[in-house]
């Protein structure tokens, strides 16, 4: 029984971060807050916040919610996918 209940959690440890990795997460909101970066995330899998630090060069994540208990790489692997990009290639022109 408690090597059921242990594969279990492993299996939903394991399938949480690449369910959430699929794109059913959205930035719900990115702010500067005391030295970070905080991204509220809303998924299929429940509401959490990420915290991105970068203190001489060396990133830090920080997870909160349904991320409390990732991992850097995973923290790190779901903020850089949910970044907002810049995709807007219009340029506008100068006239006179």
């Amino acid at each position: 029984m408690k090597r059921a209940i242990v594969s279990m959690l492993l299996i939903s440890l394991v399938a949480l971060p690449s369910l959430a990795a699929e794109k059913r997460a959205q930035c719900v909101s990115l702010e500067h807050v005391r030295g970070a970066w905080q991204m509220q995330i809303k998924c299929d899998i429940g509401d959490g916040s990420i915290t991105l630090a970068d203190s001489h060069g060396t990133k830090t994540y920080r997870g909160d919610g349904v991320f409390a208990s990732w991992s850097q790489e995973q923290l790190g692997t779901m903020y850089e996918s949910l970044v907002p990009r810049e995709t807007d290639t219009t340029e506008l022109l100068q006239l006179g």
